[in-house]
């Protein structure tokens, strides 16, 4: 003799119910789950596609913030090397100076400007990116002269607005 268990006798009950063609759940249980379900996944996917996005734009803005600071630091660089070559007295200073380019297809340039005891040295940094816009950076270092026992020279006084 042995004694059924309350899964068992459940599990008999179900399948005699499925085979007489009553349903199991109940009225419309199991198309509200579905629904429900269904609806939670509609959910998730707009999660993950506004996280994706998200994620791009970011990407994107990383990008273009490294091109800048790379126009930038090219302009800086170009300005401080002209700028060592007037405190040293080995610049001419008439003309405008062209410096190498960090990136390919960039173009950094070096110009200075005379005002009474100043010079202003105006640095230019170019890229256009292969069918895109172009890009400028422009940046200005400040320099006043100094009487010196040698003479006049040029005396580094920082970045010009």
């Amino acid at each position: 003799m042995s004694i059924r268990s309350r899964q068992q006798y459940t599990c008999q009950w179900i399948r005699q119910s499925v085979d007489r063609g009553h349903e199991v759940c109940g009225d419309g249980q199991q198309g509200f789950v579905s629904l429900a379900a269904l609806c939670l996944m509609m959910v998730m996917l707009g999660f993950g596609l506004a996280m994706l996005y998200f994620v791009r734009a970011a990407w994107s803005d990383n990008i273009a913030y490294q091109q800048e600071m790379d126009l930038r630091l090219a302009a800086e660089g170009a300005v401080e090397q002209e700028a060592r070559m007037y405190e040293l007295g080995l610049s001419d200073g008439d003309q405008s100076v062209e410096s190498s380019a960090a990136m390919s297809g960039m173009e950094v340039r070096v110009t200075p400007e005379y005002r009474e005891d100043k010079l202003i040295l105006t640095g230019a940094a170019c890229w256009r990116p292969a069918g895109g816009w172009m890009h400028k950076k422009v940046v200005r270092g400040l320099l006043r002269k100094q009487a010196t026992k040698k003479g006049e020279r040029y005396v580094w006084c920082g970045w010009a607005r």
